[in-house]
């Protein structure tokens, strides 16, 4: 999957100086560590307003979390008054109270505005780096700075060349088997905020996409839209007509085999691509056929412009 992106040859440690990194810190509270390195980065690099900066880190964590597993927390802001990334480090074998459990290393992020992939890059270099949970508990060990950097250096942490479609995409929420009713696809789109869902065989591959648009294709075909005066169908007569066969109907009647996809390591931006090309607000993440996650244009943009 993702893995197979090759990695650029900035290391991950170039954007912090031993000076930025606090061993054992003593603080516990979430707010606390973020406020400490936000001061300790500003006051080492003559960054200006370190107050407004923890302001800004700490609406971002309202926002949703960036606890990551294995105890790691990557609490961030984008400012537009740095030219370059920042990165300060904090251990704890203690752990630092976040909202989503224990957290035994922080890594606080500065990013450029105009730099909306570093961050992505950022969290894909930690999640291949630190997948064991024994890489975590070691660094949260360490007792020095030298030890911090010893560590990333000889392990070669480097940023990818790119974000992919597997760093941007969601496993699916829900399928639907390519022999399903259209029941099945009604009751999705009226008990759910779905409005289309993609169609899987039975090993998991992508067949097609149903959408709620498509289903009132049905009930509403092209010649019923040609007609000036609407008055005989004003009861719904059509879609009457589509609820008292919906168990009998196949999905297949509504089910589209065009779709916008990508593979899982194609470039994050193939993915916008697909988004303008195809005027649509889903793109399919694919492992060859099989189904590996879907991106949608809301998420898309909140992690290219607020993540």
């Amino acid at each position: 999957m993702a893995d197979m992106v090759p990695s650029s040859q900035t290391k991950l440690i170039s954007f912090c100086t031993i000076n930025d990194i606090i061993c054992q810190a003593p603080q516990r509270e979430s707010n606390d560590i973020i406020r400490t390195l936000v001061y300790r980065l500003t006051g080492n690099h003559g960054i200006r307003d370190p107050q407004g900066i923890v302001d800004a880190v700490l609406e971002r964590e309202t926002l949703s979390s960036t606890v990551m597993p294995n105890g790691i927390a990557v609490p961030h802001a984008r400012l537009s008054g740095i030219e370059r990334p920042y990165i300060a480090i904090a251990t704890s074998r203690e752990g630092f109270i976040f909202d989503a459990g224990p957290v035994y290393l922080v890594f606080l992020i500065l990013i450029p505005t105009e730099q909306p992939a570093f961050f992505l890059q950022t969290l894909r270099s930690l999640a291949t780096s630190m997948l064991e949970e024994d890489a975590t508990k070691r660094l949260a060990a360490a007792t020095s700075a030298d030890e911090v950097m010893r560590f990333f250096k000889t392990g070669g942490l480097r940023l990818p060349s790119y974000i992919c479609a597997a760093d941007v995409m969601v496993p699916p929420k829900i399928t639907l088997r390519e022999n399903a009713s259209l029941k099945d696809a009604i009751d999705i789109f009226t008990t759910t905020d779905h409005e289309e869902v993609p169609v899987v065989d039975k090993e998991g591959d992508l067949v097609g996409v149903v959408s709620a648009s498509a289903l009132v294709g049905v009930c509403l075909p092209d010649y019923l839209l040609w007609m000036d005066d609407l008055s005989p169908i004003q009861n719904f007569e059509p879609f009457a007509e589509v609820l008292r066969k919906e168990h009998s109907t196949w999905l297949s009647e509504i089910m589209s085999e065009q779709y916008a996809y990508v593979q899982v390591s194609s470039p994050a931006i193939q993915v916008a691509a697909e988004f303008a090309r195809q005027n649509t607000a889903h793109c399919y993440v694919l492992k060859d056929k099989h189904l590996a996650g879907v991106v949608t244009l809301r998420t898309f943009l909140h992690k290219i412009f607020r993540a």
